[in-house]
This record gives C-alpha cells, structure tokens and sequence, in this order.
C-alpha cells in the first residue's frame, strides 16, 4: 500500500492516528487527530507533538523511542 493511500484510508477511521518522525515531528495526521488536537494539518504538520499534549516530555521521548524500535 502506498503512503498516501494509507493517509486516504486512515482519514475515515473513528480513531486519532499520527504520522510522526522519531523525534516526534508531525508529518502527518487523521481527521480524528485533527479535531483532538484542534489545529488543522496545515498546522500540526512540522509541529512536535510535545508543544500540543500535557505531560511529561521525558515520559513521551521515552515512548516515542520505544514505538521507533518496535517497527
């Protein structure tokens, strides 16, 4: 499945998905994303997903090197 096939796809489903690099870098986003971060793409993309959630930033860095690993 190509890139943006899945990005069409993804778009209807109910459920928040991110694209993100490893450092956390929105590349992409779902329509659910967007309403649960409230920023359209055009604006969350290039963003770090740090800057739009509450928490502790070690606690996502370290989350976000784990999912990296487990492709």
């Amino acid at each position: 499945m190509r890139f943006e096939h899945f990005l069409e796809v993804a778009d209807w489903l109910p459920d928040p998905l991110l694209l993100l690099t490893r450092d956390g870098t929105i590349m992409s986003a779902n329509r659910a994303a967007t309403r649960l971060l409230g920023a359209a793409l055009e604006v969350l993309r290039g963003t770090s997903l740090k800057t739009r959630v509450d928490g502790d930033d070690e606690l996502l860095t370290r989350h976000l090197r784990e999912s990296a690993r487990a492709r």
